[in-house]
């Protein structure tokens, strides 16, 4: 079983986003990809979405089932 985040197109998901588009959100946790998802901190992922311009929060969820994704808010 892979238990890392390995595709940023379909393992990290973006939802409620109108301002930054999801490639640059993508863009910004590519650090995260295969590393074990259980060792991601998802507040440092959250600070990384926060630093891009026009985003003032961000919220990075860890998930494994179906398959380890990540999705932010």
């Amino acid at each position: 079983v892979n238990w890392s985040v390995v595709n940023p197109e379909t393992d990290i998901v973006v939802s409620g986003n109108d301002v930054t588009s999801a490639a640059q959100v993508r863009r910004a946790l590519l650090p995260a990809l295969n590393k074990p998802i259980y060792l991601l901190n998802p507040r440092s992922l959250e600070a990384s979405v926060s630093s891009l311009p026009d985003v003032q929060k961000a919220f990075v969820r860890r998930y494994i089932f179906p398959k380890p994704y990540l999705m932010v808010y």
